[in-house]
């Protein structure tokens, strides 16, 4: 079975593979799918709000075009067992800024406890990389 650009990518950083899973199912299946891979195995997995983050992807993609790619910016370590990943997110006409709050579980896996998505970095992320 091939493999997805983004698996291939962050074969070796298993605790981006959520994130890349879910910008895989952003192209493939857009933003509900997105969501849906982004918070598999997250406590807020039934979470209206978490969820809702799909009308504003939709949003983006409405304004910015199709959604191609995404790269990681910074991560930061909150912890042994908490970092924040600070992405942009690659439409045709311009790009989503993110930001992604992560917990790896006692199993060992890393799950999304919050994200957050906007065309403006400043809303996302902090000063010392948005400027």
């Amino acid at each position: 079975m091939p493999r997805t650009v983004s698996q291939r990518l962050f074969r070796n950083t298993p605790n981006i593979g959520v994130i890349a899973r879910g910008f895989d199912a952003l192209k493939t299946g857009g933003a509900d799918k997105a969501i849906e891979a982004w918070l598999k195995g997250s406590p807020i997995e039934g979470d209206p709000n978490a969820k809702s983050q799909s009308a504003l992807i939709g949003q983006i993609a409405t304004i910015y075009g199709p959604y191609d790619s995404f790269e990681i910016v910074r991560t930061d370590a909150l912890g042994s067992r908490s970092k924040v990943l600070y992405a942009a997110a690659h439409f045709a006409k311009g790009d989503a800024f993110c930001k992604f709050l992560l917990f790896k579980t006692q199993a060992g896996h890393w799950v999304l406890t919050m994200f957050f998505f906007h065309t403006n970095p400043d809303v996302v992320w902090p000063s010392s990389i948005a400027q």
